[in-house]
């Protein structure tokens, strides 16, 4: 699969399926590949970021959101990034075509929170 039909692959999960470890492991094999972190380029959105520190907050109540840290991928409308919420490792990414992505925050024994959202708020929450 060449990475458009990755991306195209992981946009439609993002869309459609309902066990979200699933569609962070496509995400985890699309930056896996040079070629796609080579189209990385450090950006800032401060309304993205505003939504993910909410959900953090939420899912580890009221934590401390430090190091953010987002990269954009222009050519498919992309954001991920990281930081860490009560020194508790997580991440995320967004597609600015769907209004929606995932954000996930480790927890204790191999635990992870894993939010869908969109800009405006976030629907489902699993672990």
């Amino acid at each position: 699969m060449n990475l458009d039909e990755e991306v195209e692959s992981l946009l439609l999960a993002v869309e459609e399926k309902t066990v979200f470890t699933d569609i962070y492991n496509l995400f985890y094999d699309l930056t896996d590949k040079a070629e796609f972190r080579k189209m990385c380029v450090p950006a800032i959105n401060k309304k993205i970021k505003a939504t993910i520190t909410s959900i953090a907050k939420r899912i580890v109540k009221n934590a401390v959101i430090s190091g953010f840290k987002a990269v954009k991928v222009d050519r498919y409308k992309l954001w991920h990034g990281v930081f860490y919420s009560d020194m508790r490792m997580s991440t995320f990414f967004y597609f600015e075509k769907l209004d929606m992505g995932l954000v996930s925050v480790s927890g204790p024994n191999s635990h992870m929170d894993i939010a869908r959202f969109t800009v405006g708020g976030y629907s489902r929450c699993t672990h």
